[in-house]
């Protein structure tokens, strides 16, 4: 089943959309993971730049002790003794402590030497070739001011972030291939649904085919059993009779208009949508029915704002609406009255025709739109079927609005003119 070129191209957006969120996650989870080990990082450098500070501070105060008490051997006036002490930190490369240009220890492997640009941010933290440089000034003592550099091995933390970019791009991949093939799945079941949906519909289509049908041999055979009886009669006796002939009028009259009726229907309703006046299009209908109201004493009031202009057929929807007040006019006492009033919403407009007829019973309101029904003595049932087809093709409704014995009101709604079909 071939799908809608929109309805494929808002699930191919939606599946888009679905893996723009994936992809997104997942770079927000690689980024905070990379934010958290570096962060890390700094915390193990500024560590360990604390850890110096509080021995070196300590050094120099016991120095400060034992210089007012003896003398100081010269091997205590050396910072080697922190190299045993830094064993503990498996993650540095080395240390580097100056006092102005003079070097007091150097830890740092012959092949690791920071180079000068390790300098230059040093205070805040900088990588370079995979060691993480941190540095530091102090004054442990009174008159002393010190350089502190300690340099970590990043490659603990470089091996974390391949790894959880590794994974990251795992998770994004199977995740994308479920949320794929889930899709497709979708789909399938959303392309099974609407082939059973068509399906359903030709079902439909042939049982109201199959009704119609079965309406139309009832319909038609009355007007053929009057025509054979007629004709068969006047062949009997040899003789012309003027009543049977009129009777034979009536039938064929019927027939016609059955059949042209039915050609409608079988033709479909082409709109053809023009902007269109609503005074001049309610106003024709009183000149239409002039004579007709005549005949019954009955009088036929318009109220329709002069300034409503629509979107619509107006052949078909001047059809509509001469259906409506053809059915009030037949149902309507001797000196009634039908009354035709259009008003603005918010979203359209409405036609309501209005009668003083004896309404309908709550029992057959229901079936009013079925076509072929019809309480009407040589009635065809399809006017309000028609005026139903009519109002749908438009985009619209229509509805009863009534009371059994307090007249008959019918209401059309008409959305703007963007919905027409």
């Amino acid at each position: 089943m071939t799908l809608p070129l929109g309805m494929t191209l808002k699930r191919y957006y939606v599946i888009f959309v679905c893996l723009i969120i994936l992809l997104s996650a997942t770079a927000s989870e690689l980024i905070i993971l990379r934010s958290v080990l570096i962060r890390h990082q700094k915390l193990d450098a500024q560590s360990a730049l604390s850890f110096l500070e509080t021995r070196i501070s300590g050094y120099y105060e016991t120095l400060q002790i034992l210089s007012k008490v003896s003398n100081i051997p010269p091997y205590l006036n050396k910072l080697s003794w922190l190299l045993d002490e830094l064993q503990g930190q498996p993650f540095l490369a080395g240390v580097l402590i100056t006092e102005g240009h003079k070097v007091l220890l150097d830890s740092f492997p012959k092949n690791q030497i920071p180079p000068a640009k390790a300098f230059d941010f040093c205070s805040k933290g900088q990588e370079i070739n995979g060691i993480l440089y941190m540095c530091k000034n102090i004054e442990p003592v009174q008159g002393r001011s010190l350089f502190l550099l300690v340099g970590l091995e990043t490659k603990f933390t470089r091996i974390l972030w391949h790894e959880g970019l590794f994974y990251g791009c795992i998770v994004f991949f199977c995740s994308g291939l479920i949320l794929f093939l889930y899709a497709i799945y979708i789909n399938h079941l959303v392309n099974k649904q609407e082939e059973l949906e068509k399906k359903l519909r030709a079902s439909e289509g042939l049982a109201t085919m199959g009704k119609l049908a079965a309406m139309l041999t009832h319909e038609v055979r009355n007007p053929l059993n009057a025509l054979t009886m007629g004709l068969h009669y006047m062949s009997e006796v040899g003789e012309v009779k003027p009543e049977i002939i009129e009777r034979l009028k009536r039938e064929v009259g019927r027939l016609s208009g059955l059949t042209t009726e039915l050609l409608s229907l079988s033709r479909g309703f082409d709109i053809k949508p023009e902007s269109i006046e609503v005074n001049e299009l309610v106003m024709e209908l009183k000149f239409k029915f002039l004579d007709s109201l005549r005949e019954k004493n009955a009088n036929l009031e318009i109220l329709a704002p002069e300034s409503i202009r629509i979107i619509a057929d107006k052949r078909w929807l001047t059809r509509a609406l001469e259906n409506l007040v053809r059915n009030s006019l037949d149902e309507l006492y001797e000196g009634g009255s039908i009354r035709v009033r259009v008003n603005r919403v918010s979203s359209g407009v409405e036609f309501r025709v209005e009668d003083t007829g004896p309404g309908i019973a709550h029992d057959i309101a229901p079936h009013l739109f079925d076509p072929f029904f019809t309480t009407k003595n040589g009635g065809m049932g399809l006017g309000l079927y028609i005026v139903q087809k009519v109002v749908e093709a438009h985009g619209g409704k229509v509805r009863l609005d009534s009371s059994g014995g307090n007249g008959a009101i019918f209401v059309i709604y008409l959305p703007s003119g963007r919905n027409i079909h």
